[in-house]
C-alpha cells in the first residue's frame, strides 16, 4: 500500500485496516492520491468529490443475487465527480467490457426514480425488555414514532374527524318501521352478504378447474397489482349491456352501492335503452353463471372489435333477459356438479345451506322489502366504514404489532417476563446486551456454561456473535472449545424451536453464529502478533479488527450482565479478557482525533 501511495494510486474498502483507510481518505482528500480503487461505500456520506468517476461494472452482488445498479446508488456514486470550485464538469465513464450494456437498462439506471426511502425500524428483545421496565412509554409509542408507521400516522387527525363524521351520520339516517322487517331482516341482510362472499370464491376457484365455467368470452391479461406483483384472481373479457353514462365514465359503478342480493333478480339484468361495452372483469365481480348459451362470434368482438357481432350478441342478450322476466323465474345457474374439487362443493353447500334458512324469513313477505332492505344496507356499509376508521387509527393496526406480540409470547415462555409483562431476572440480564443475540447469550450465562472456561477462552466462544462474513478456512479448535461451541449451538436450537413455535420471524440465528474467528481470536487473546495472525484465515484484516472492537464491546457488556446476577468471578475474567484483547494495532487511535 505504501508503494502505491507514493505513486497517487489508493485503495479503499472495507476489508484494510481502519488506519490505513483513513490514511487513504486523507490523502485523496488532500489531493495526493490521482486515482481511487474504491467500493460503493466510499461514496456513501463522506464528502469525497472525484474529477471523474469510472465504473467497472453495473451489476453488483447485495449479498443473496447478482443485480443491476439501482438508480439510487448510481445518483450516489456518480454525483461525486466534479469538484466545488474546481470543475465545471464531472466526467462518468462506464466500462462496457465485453459486450455493451442495453439501453433500456442505462436508461432506468441513469433516468431511473430513486427508490422510496424505506424504515429499517425492527423490534428487538433487547428494546421489548427495556421499554417494559420503563413506565413513561410504552413499545405501541415507541412503534408509532417509527419511521414506518410515519404515513398511518399523518392521516390520523384526518380518520379521526371522518370518524366523527360518519357517526354524525349514523345519527341521522332513517330508521326501518316496519313490523315485518324489524324482526329478522338484519339477519338476513347478513346472510346474504355471506352468500355473495361464498359466490365469490366459488367464481376464483371454479376457473382452476378444467372446462368448468367455459368460455365468457375469453381469458384477460393478468393484472398487475399497485406493488408490482401479478394478480391471482383470473380475469375475463365480458360483453356487457350498460347503460350510456356507465360507458361513457359519466356514472361510476361504486362497489359498495353495490346491494348484496341473491339469487339475482331477473329485473336487475333489464337495461333501458342499453348499449354494449367490452370490459376485463375479475372472476369474483361474476354474481351468477347462467346455463343459458348464445352463440358468439370470439375473435370477431375480442380481437377485430367488428360492431355489428357486438351487437347481434347485445340483440341475443336481450331476448334471452326479456324471456327470463316473461316466465317470472330466477335466473337458471349452471349445473355445478361436474367439478369434483372438495372445497369448492363444501362452499357450495355452505351457500345453498344459508339459502334454504334464509326462505322463510318473514322480512321477505314484507311489499315494501327491496326499499326497506336499501335501507339497511346503506346503514351497514357506513358501520363498516366506521369500524375500518376506527381500526386504521387504534394501535392495533400498527405494522410491528403482530410481531410484538409474538415477541411478547417467546419472553414469557423463557422466562424472561411473566404473565403481567414484568421483567423477571432473565430479563434484566438480556437488557444488557446489545450487541449480540440476547436470547441465547443470556441463556449461556445463567447457564454457568462460561465458568468453565479461562478467558481468552471465553472471548473465543463469543467471537461467534460478532463475527458475520464468510470464510473457506476451517478454523484449528481446541478439544475444549469444541465442547463450548457444541453447547453454544444447542442453546441457539432451543431458542429457535420457541420463535418458531410462536412465528417470529426468522432471524437465521444458526447461520449468524459463526465459528470462523473462533481460533483468531483464541490465538490474539494468548498474545500472538497480528502479523501471524492473518495468516491463520483468509479473513481480511479489517474483518478482523472490526470483529474484534465490536468482542470488545461484548465482553463489557457480559460483564455488566454479570453485575446484575452477582456472580463476581465472571465479572473479573471479563474484564481480564478485555485487557487481553485490548492491545496493538487493532485498538489504533483514529487519525481524526
Amino acid at each position: 500500500m505504501r508503494d502505491l501511495l507514493s505513486r497517487g494510486i489508493g485503495i479503499h474498502h472495507g476489508g484494510l485496516l481502519p488506519i490505513i483507510k483513513e490514511v487513504v481518505e486523507i490523502l485523496f482528500a488532500r489531493g495526493l492520491v490521482k486515482v481511487l480503487f474504491a467500493t460503493e461505500t466510499f461514496a456513501m456520506g463522506v464528502n469525497m468529490p472525484a474529477k471523474c468517476v469510472v465504473f467497472s461494472s453495473i451489476r453488483k452482488h447485495d449479498g443473496r443475487s447478482f443485480r443491476d445498479i439501482l438508480p439510487g446508488e448510481y445518483t450516489q456514486m456518480a454525483g461525486r465527480a466534479g469538484r466545488r470550485g474546481l470543475d465545471s464538469t464531472g466526467t462518468v465513464i462506464i466500462l462496457s467490457g465485453d459486450s455493451l450494456p442495453e439501453q433500456n437498462t442505462l436508461h432506468t439506471m441513469i433516468l431511473g426514480v430513486p427508490g422510496k426511502l424505506t424504515s429499517q425500524f425492527r423490534l428487538t428483545y433487547n428494546m421489548i425488555l427495556n421499554l417494559l421496565r420503563v413506565e413513561a412509554l410504552r413499545v405501541e409509542e415507541m412503534i408509532k414514532r417509527s419511521f414506518s408507521e410515519n404515513s398511518s400516522q399523518r392521516l390520523l387527525p384526518e380518520n379521526q374527524q371522518k370518524v366523527i363524521e360518519s357517526e354524525k351520520l349514523l345519527s341521522t339516517l332513517q330508521r326501518l318501521d316496519c313490523d315485518r322487517c324489524t324482526t329478522d331482516i338484519n339477519a338476513h341482510y347478513n346472510d346474504i352478504n355471506e352468500v355473495v362472499e361464498l359466490n365469490q370464491k366459488l367464481m376464483n376457484m371454479a376457473h382452476f378447474y378444467p372446462s368448468s365455467i367455459g368460455v365468457l368470452l375469453k381469458a384477460a391479461p393478468l393484472q398487475a397489482l399497485e406493488s408490482g406483483r401479478i394478480s391471482q384472481i383470473k380475469t375475463y373479457f365480458v360483453l356487457a349491456l350498460v347503460t350510456p353514462d356507465v360507458k361513457s365514465g359519466a356514472c361510476d359503478v361504486d362497489n359498495q352501492a353495490v346491494i348484496p342480493l341473491w339469487p339475482p333478480r331477473t329485473e336487475s339484468v333489464l337495461v333501458e335503452d342499453g348499449v354494449y361495452e367490452l370490459r376485463a372483469i375479475p372472476a369474483t365481480s361474476i354474481s351468477l353463471v347462467t346455463d343459458s348459451v348464445i352463440k358468439v362470434n370470439v375473435d370477431a368482438i375480442v380481437e377485430q372489435h367488428r360492431i355489428s357481432s357486438m351487437q347481434g350478441a347485445i340483440a341475443a342478450l336481450s331476448q334471452t333477459s326479456q324471456e327470463w322476466m316473461e316466465k317470472g323465474n330466477a335466473i337458471p345457474e349452471v349445473d355445478w356438479s361436474k367439478i369434483r374439487s372438495l372445497d369448492f362443493q363444501e362452499a357450495l353447500q355452505r351457500r345453498n345451506t344459508i339459502m334454504e334458512r334464509n326462505s322463510d324469513r318473514e322480512c321477505l313477505s314484507c311489499p315494501n322489502f327491496i326499499p326497506h332492505y336499501t335501507i339497511i344496507h346503506g346503514e351497514q356499509v357506513l358501520r363498516a366504514n366506521i369500524a375500518n376508521l376506527k381500526l386504521a387509527i387504534s394501535e392495533q393496526n400498527l405494522e410491528l404489532i403482530p410481531d410484538y406480540e409474538q415477541r411478547i409470547e417467546v419472553l414469557k415462555d423463557l422466562k424472561f417476563i411473566d404473565e403481567n409483562s414484568t421483567v423477571l431476572l432473565k430479563g434484566r440480564v438480556a437488557c444488557e446486551i446489545n450487541s449480540a443475540n440476547e436470547l441465547v447469550l443470556t441463556e449461556l450465562i445463567l447457564e454457568n456454561t462460561l465458568a468453565n472456561y479461562e478467558p481468552e477462552e471465553v472471548v473465543a466462544l463469543l467471537s461467534c456473535f460478532v463475527f458475520q462474513e464468510k470464510t473457506d478456512v476451517e478454523p484449528l479448535i481446541p478439544p475444549k472449545l469444541q465442547e463450548g461451541r457444541d453447547t453454544i449451538q444447542v442453546i441457539n436450537d432451543r431458542v429457535g424451536r420457541v420463535q418458531d413455535r410462536h412465528k417470529v420471524a426468522s432471524e437465521e440465528f444458526r447461520s449468524e453464529l459463526k465459528f470462523g474467528l473462533t481460533e483468531v481470536v483464541y490465538e490474539w487473546a494468548k498474545g500472538m502478533p497480528f502479523e501471524q495472525i492473518t495468516a491463520l484465515t483468509d479473513v481480511p484484516e479489517g474483518t478482523i479488527v472490526r470483529c474484534i472492537t465490536r468482542l470488545d464491546e461484548t465482553c463489557r457488556e457480559v460483564r455488566d450482565a454479570a453485575r446484575v446476577i452477582g456472580d463476581a468471578r465472571l465479572f473479573k475474567k471479563m474484564e481480564e479478557a478485555q485487557l487481553k484483547i485490548k492491545r496493538d494495532i487493532v485498538f489504533a487511535a483514529s487519525l481524526y482525533f
